[in-house]
């Protein structure tokens, strides 16, 4: 069976009870660990120490030492586990995958075979592929489960719930801020949250406090970006731009997300000016999720600039855009210039 989401997956299990497979996948790696925690909780009721095997996915699994823990019989109890977390099939070879198909193909009906994937993408649609052929033994026997990448704004909710659980105050400015720099990385946020909260003590966390100690990843960056261009910081956005070509960002990448934060801009003035609540601007024109946070930034920072401003860069994004794509100019160098043609409409309103 294939489902989606925390919520089908213990649908299936109150409905079906415990499952011969289980192939847990996706982006969301918060989610596939607790519902891996779970699964192996109605699997081991007694003696973990007997009836549970775990083989780190990461690196090359010993399948025959995984094998002979599934055939065995439980010590004390009815059922027993074998998880296999965080399968990277890029590391198993042809003879221990070989050993994986043939205890799916008769599985034992005593042990739940759990399998997890998060850290490398699995790929179901390659023919012949392993992650084909894996998730289609998991199917016939038991059940396949993705976890789709949450919302900036799951995330944040999240995030805020760790902290109160862990007795520190966040605000949500902060919290959303938090989960934008970690790229919708559940865990990520949630590890960082921990320290945010050791560093703080009783004191708030605030967005100055995320921005201290969490380092963004490649997209919050870009955005950061942004918003050095919006309060016309040209020398911090010039360093935005050396750092992340330093990570390797490709100029188009960044040139790419450049245009969709002046995008969201533009969008949010035409909105606003058209007297269109807000709620229903984010509905029509597709804000949803993560996104949302998108466009109350852009509303927020939109009222500094015309249609005409906001209009005149949107329009020199999309021509750089083709250009970059159409000849074989240095790539960095058009960034570069673009940017600073960029501060020069900018500063141009700001003489008016």
């Amino acid at each position: 069976m294939e489902l989606t989401g925390d919520r089908q997956l213990e649908g299936w299990c109150r409905e079906h009870g415990l499952p011969l497979a289980a192939l847990l996948y996706g982006d969301d790696g918060y989610q596939i660990q607790r519902q891996r925690d779970k699964l192996i909780k109605m699997a081991v009721t007694a003696f973990p120490d007997f009836n549970l095997y775990t083989a780190d996915g990461r690196r090359k699994v010993d399948m025959a030492r995984a094998v002979d823990s599934a055939v065995s019989t439980p010590f004390m109890a009815e059922s027993r586990a074998v998880v296999l977390d965080d399968l990277d099939l890029t590391q198993q070879s042809a003879e221990e995958m070989d050993r994986l198909w043939r205890l799916l193909q008769e599985p034992p009906e005593s042990t739940a075979l759990i399998i997890t994937v998060r850290t490398v993408p699995l790929d179901l649609k390659k023919k012949n592929g392993w992650g084909s052929k894996l998730r289609q033994l998991c199917d016939k026997i038991g059940l396949v489960c993705s976890f789709p990448k949450p919302s900036q704004g799951d995330v944040a909710r999240l995030v805020l719930s760790q902290a109160a659980k862990l007795g520190a105050s966040m605000d949500r400015e902060a919290a959303a801020l938090l989960a934008e720099y970690c790229g919708g990385d559940t865990v990520r946020a949630l590890n960082e949250t921990e320290k945010l909260a050791a560093y703080r003590g009783r004191e708030t966390i605030t967005q100055d406090t995320v921005k201290l100690l969490v380092e963004p990843v490649t997209e919050a960056r870009a955005f950061d970006l942004t918003d050095k261009i919006l309060r016309r910081d040209r020398e911090g956005a010039m360093a935005v731009v050396e750092d992340l070509l330093f990570q390797r960002e490709s100029p188009v990448s960044i040139l790419f997300i450049l245009s969709m934060g002046f995008a969201d801009l533009y969008r949010a003035a035409v909105a606003k000016r058209a007297g269109i609540p807000t709620a229903q601007a984010q509905k029509e024109l597709g804000y949803f999720g993560g996104s949302a946070f998108r466009y109350q930034r852009a509303l927020e920072n939109q009222r500094r600039f015309s249609l005409d401003t906001l209009g005149a860069v949107v329009t020199l994004l999309a021509e750089e855009d083709i250009h970059l794509k159409e000849t074989g100019v240095d790539a960095v160098t058009e960034l570069e210039t673009v940017i600073t043609r960029i501060f020069m409409v900018l500063d141009r309103e700001g003489k008016r």
